[in-house]
């Protein structure tokens, strides 16, 4: 009995899989930055001010009593989520570095992709 589930879930590689996240995060920052971009070249400026409630930009304040309040480009693909340029880079990154990590899938079959260094640490 062949379960098509298992199977596809079985046949995704994790380099693979960071690989398309990677892709459709990347495209999803790149639309919304794009997205404010054209908002400020025709001048829509209230629908960004205007936007408090976190669908482009969200409050973050400074929280330690010294910094200042600011407004932060909204980048979660989450609902009710606030992401801000920081940790959505840091994710892209991450799931790069993921999606270039592996030189071998666990049959030792290596990809065609070229191998990843690993990372140099120094002994101390």
């Amino acid at each position: 009995m062949i379960n098509k589930n298992l199977e596809n879930l079985m046949n995704i590689q994790p380099e693979t899989l960071a690989q398309s996240q990677h892709i459709e995060l990347k495209k999803f920052v790149l639309s919304v930055l794009n997205d404010v971009r054209l908002m400020i070249e025709n001048e829509d400026y209230e629908k960004i001010i205007g936007s408090d409630d976190g669908d482009i930009i969200f409050h973050s304040p400074s929280g330690d009593g010294y910094g200042c309040d600011n407004y932060c480009i909204n980048f979660a693909y989450e609902q009710g989520k606030y992401v801000d340029i920081e940790d959505i880079v840091t994710k892209l990154n991450n799931l790069k570095e993921i999606s270039e990590r592996y030189d071998h899938d666990i049959f030792g079959e290596i990809p065609s992709k070229k191998k990843a260094q690993p990372k140099q640490t120094t002994k101390r």
